[in-house]
């Protein structure tokens, strides 16, 4: 169900994206918390309840969205899925966005942000890429909220998995910023 690519793209790509994700142009939107609202089981986010979530603020990027139009750099990340072995025919980008998660006081190891769904819909995947080196896991649940997996950031590294598949990520402890 969850699949890891190591060093998926070529260096000087996997730079480039690092390095557009580091600098001054890109605009990093505020966001008071690193989930929405319950959605439901209407093929939205749901967000599950878990007793070691503090749900942090973070900072966001859109870079498309089929609804909302799209960033003038999405054509700097959108061919990472190009790297990724899928058809791409049969490709439907949803959304393309960056989460720029900061260091926290009082944040520990066994703390995660909210559990939740990319999306209820089975046919669905979800790409996470790990644009720099950091901590902070992201972890994947089962329907009885038990962990099942853990993923830690490398700069360079996708985890590929179903977009109903629980899961959170977490703040970084040692690292000032971890992006995905």
């Amino acid at each position: 169900m969850i699949k890891i690519y190591d060093n998926l793209l070529p260096d000087y790509f996997a730079d480039s994206v690092e390095k557009l994700h580091m600098s001054n142009v890109l605009n990093w939107y505020f966001q008071p918390s690193t989930v929405g609202d319950k959605y439901g089981k209407d093929g939205k986010q749901e967000v599950f309840d878990y007793n070691k979530v503090i749900n942090s603020p973070q900072f966001v990027h859109l870079f498309f969205e089929n609804v909302s139009g799209s960033s003038q750099y999405v054509n700097q990340v959108e061919n990472v899925m190009k790297h990724v072995d899928i058809n791409l025919e049969d490709l439907n980008i949803y959304r393309i966005k960056s989460n720029l998660n900061v260091n926290q006081t009082g944040y520990n190891q066994d703390n995660i942000q909210p559990p939740h769904t990319d999306s209820s819909h089975k046919s669905c995947s979800s790409l996470i890429y790990y644009v720099n080196d950091a901590d902070g896991d992201t972890v994947f649940f089962d329907n009885d909220m038990n962990i099942v997996d853990r993923v830690s950031p490398k700069k360079n590294r996708a985890v590929m998995f179903p977009s109903n598949m629980i899961h959170a990520g977490s703040n970084p402890i040692k690292s000032n910023v971890r992006i995905v």
